[in-house]
């Protein structure tokens, strides 16, 4: 039997999600990030992950789970393909512990891990008008949305827009450098 607390609070949440259909909302998310570089990254990582990272093409954006070496997750990451650079925007805030728990895999290869958190702040656009929003301000055409693990990844005038594959509603991460994410947040 449910309380009449519980019938409230089951209101609020059908309200809130029939708001996202018709609209967006914005939330702030922790702001952990890596930047792997050197011409092993990708391999690297690769041994880490539970997906296939080899084959996310420079410009795109995937989804991957780190675990150790007995299957236990560390994180889920989306990796950023951005030229000869990986970027791995983490889940949690812990980019000082994952910094360390990578550098603990590598011997010989040439990867460098720098902790890039500090410089970007991390949004995600959520709801049925969150990509239309995202095209208004900053003036850019998204693709069309994917449904797999693999999906777009925009370079914008300082930072990423990246989709977001863990929702059942339209959601993108706004992954912006904090000297250029002012007016954009502003805008939101």
């Amino acid at each position: 039997m449910y309380s009449a607390d519980n019938n409230v609070s089951r209101t609020l949440v059908s309200e809130e999600y029939r708001l996202l259909n018709e609209s967006a909302a914005v939330m702030e998310l922790p702001c952990g990030a890596l930047s792997l570089k050197g011409r092993d990254a990708f391999d690297f990582l690769q041994r880490l992950s539970t997906n296939d990272v080899l084959h996310i093409a420079n410009g795109n954006a995937g989804m991957t789970i780190l675990v150790n070496e007995k299957a236990k997750i560390i994180d889920i990451v989306t990796v950023l393909h951005v030229g000869d650079e990986i970027i791995l925007v983490l889940e949690s805030r812990e980019a000082v512990k994952m910094e360390q728990w990578l550098n603990r895999f590598l011997f010989t290869e040439d990867v460098l891990i720098n902790n890039i958190s500090a410089e970007y702040l991390h949004r995600l656009v959520i709801g049925k008008e969150g990509g239309k929003r995202i095209q208004e301000l900053l003036n850019i055409t998204m693709p069309e949305e994917r449904t797999n693990s693999s999906g777009f990844m925009l370079q914008v005038s300082g930072g990423f827009v990246f989709q977001d594959f863990l929702w059942q509603l339209p959601a993108y991460h706004l992954f912006l450098k904090k000297n250029e994410s002012d007016r954009i947040i502003e805008h939101l």
